[in-house]
């Protein structure tokens, strides 16, 4: 049930940044990327944690 939740929220997080990635500035992108990869990171580390 919980994994399911955090991958419902990674899917969304992923369509909105999709959403919106075309109208962003390259430099932009590189800043967005570096401040939510750790937050990615972080939800994909919590996600394989469940799985196990």
């Amino acid at each position: 049930m919980i994994s399911t939740n955090i991958h419902n929220s990674i899917d969304s997080l992923m369509a909105s940044i999709i959403k919106y990635w075309d109208k962003v500035s390259f430099m932009d992108r590189v800043k967005a990327y570096k401040s939510f990869r750790p937050c990615i990171e972080q939800m994909i580390g919590e996600f394989g944690r469940h799985i196990d």
